[in-house]
């Protein structure tokens, strides 16, 4: 009776952690970038951000740069329970300061790349 228990405690323990994959970098246009994770239903959709705001700065971080979000894109898929969250991002010099963007005088916001 007591491996049962041991058994039906580690069953519950998998299924509530919930499941939270992500892909590798990629590099969609020159010098900008784009990370995926998908989070299952028992994962919240600010994991699911968090987990990529990490993978982009990561990646800038080991080049010696800094992060900037370019956009961030967030699905519902597999019949709405799984939160999937695609980011475009640039890696740029700390000598940039803070501000990586110009602004641009047609729209008064931050020039930033097409993707």
């Amino acid at each position: 009776m007591k491996i049962r228990s041991s058994l039906v405690a580690i069953a519950v323990a998998f299924t509530a952690s919930g499941c939270l994959s992500g892909s590798q970098v990629f590099e969609v246009a020159p010098g900008v970038y784009t990370v995926t994770s998908t989070g299952d239903a028992y994962v919240s959709a600010d994991q699911v951000r968090n987990s990529v705001l990490m993978k982009g700065t990561e990646f800038c971080n080991r080049k010696g740069l800094l992060f900037a979000v370019v956009r961030e894109e967030r699905s519902m898929t597999r019949l709405g329970i799984d939160t999937t969250i695609s980011l475009n991002f640039l890696c740029y010099p700390k000598s940039a300061g803070p501000k990586p963007f110009e602004t641009t005088p047609a729209t008064g916001g931050p020039g930033r790349p097409d993707i």
